[in-house]
């Protein structure tokens, strides 16, 4: 059974001041939130890229701890954020 993890953040704490995501801000908060879960330091990578903040839009980035390297899947919600990272932890 695969298993998902999901984490969910207001958005305007991810926002700049245009309509994009922060994405330095977005992989703060989710390696945050992983090293709650693992107790242990992860590295999280969304690139440089400037995120539109569309609603349903999505994008990705990269979790790295000790196990390997896992796909988060990062989706716009309208006041939120939300991502996944299946099978991991």
């Amino acid at each position: 059974m695969k298993r998902v993890v999901a984490g969910l953040v207001f958005a305007v704490a991810l926002t700049g001041c245009g309509a994009s995501i922060d994405s330095a801000k977005t992989e703060s908060q989710v390696e945050s939130w992983a090293e709650d879960i693992v107790d242990e330091p992860v590295s999280v990578d969304c690139g440089d890229e400037n995120i539109p903040d569309e609603v349903d839009s999505t994008f990705e980035c990269d979790l790295t701890d000790s196990t390997g390297s896992y796909n988060v899947t990062v989706t716009i919600l309208e006041d939120t954020i939300r991502w996944e990272v299946p099978g991991w932890p």
